[in-house]
């Protein structure tokens, strides 16, 4: 084999690692980012779903009570 063959054999073994690790890189940014923002929004609804359940909770005096000690009837009048 020639070097010019042998070059050029490893110039685009070389070229086709870098495209396979930077599309690598790139796939495991972007999921990354993803979880993140996914992550976020489940923050964001959960904490306005939390505060609704809290006022509900307060407005029929179950403030101070854990769910245990919650009676079934109390628990399915809250339906508000």
């Amino acid at each position: 084999m020639r070097i010019q063959n042998k070059l050029i054999t490893i110039f685009f073994f070389t070229s086709v690692v870098l495209v396979v690790a930077q599309v690598l890189a790139m796939q495991w940014s972007i999921g990354k980012g993803m979880i993140d923002y996914v992550n976020e929004r489940e923050l964001k609804a959960l904490s306005g779903i939390a505060s609704s359940l809290l006022k509900s909770t307060k407005k029929m005096g179950l403030g101070n009570k854990s769910v245990a000690n919650t009676g079934a009837s109390e628990i399915l009048s809250i339906r508000g």
